[in-house]
């Protein structure tokens, strides 16, 4: 299943001045396969683009960024392998849904002393919620191996 959702930075007719594009398209690679989808500067897990955070950025338009169906982390069931850092490091990671049909989830935390994934659901801040997630489906944080989460939705 996809996991990256993006919008278009098409404007509508108006000569630049109508609103922002409401198209979007999702993208990625689906589970155990390798990567098929577009090739963004934070699409892969690399220890960089974990720290620097994937922000969703919306260029010559004015559409909101909006926070979607996941508000947060319902528990931790496997903090998985240690992902690039070895130390309690802050990051920002997309996910890839390992159940349920979501997509787009984003959420920031700060690794355990040991570099992986937090052990505590209450220290995942949810940066964007996605869309089609149901409470209970389970996503994988990209860059961090055998990691699962379990999230609860609106």
């Amino acid at each position: 299943m996809p996991t990256i959702k993006g919008y278009s930075v098409s404007r509508s007719a108006g000569g630049g001045t109508g609103v922002a594009s409401t198209v979007y398209s999702y993208s990625g690679n689906p589970a155990g396969q390798a990567h098929t989808g577009r090739n963004g500067a934070y699409d892969r897990p690399t220890a960089d683009g974990l720290t620097e955070a994937r922000i969703p950025t919306l260029l010559n338009g004015d559409k909101a960024v909006a926070d979607h169906d996941v508000t947060a982390v319902a528990s931790v069931v496997a903090v998985g392998d240690a992902g690039p850092f070895s130390a309690a490091t802050a990051v920002t990671a997309t996910t890839t849904t390992m159940t349920g049909s979501g997509a787009g989830l984003i959420v920031s935390f700060t690794t355990q002393a040991d570099g992986k994934a937090n052990a505590t659901n209450t220290n995942y801040t949810i940066v964007n919620g996605g869309e089609s997630y149901a409470s209970a489906d389970r996503v994988s944080i990209d860059g961090f191996p055998n990691s699962i989460l379990t999230v609860t939705a609106a």
